[in-house]
């Protein structure tokens, strides 16, 4: 699992894109009207595959990414 911590200005709509490094899209998450303030999102990477992945997280037309590694 991975946590992802979110500080929200205003009550907000987030997607959260998981990428391999190809560019290719292997999860993709919705939430909707999540609260302002601080949100702590956890992820599942139980169904992902050992290796690197681009995390893109969209709110509005703000987004940030980082690197995700998984190790099982």
């Amino acid at each position: 699992r991975v946590s992802i911590k979110l500080n929200l200005e205003d009550r907000s709509d987030i997607v959260i894109n998981i990428r391999d490094l190809s560019g290719k899209m292997v999860k993709a998450i919705s939430l909707k009207g999540l609260e302002a303030g601080t949100e702590e999102i956890t992820l599942p990477t139980g169904a992902l595959k050992t290796g690197n992945y681009i995390v893109s997280v969209i709110n509005g037309k703000d987004v940030k990414t980082a690197k995700l590694v998984v190790k099982h």
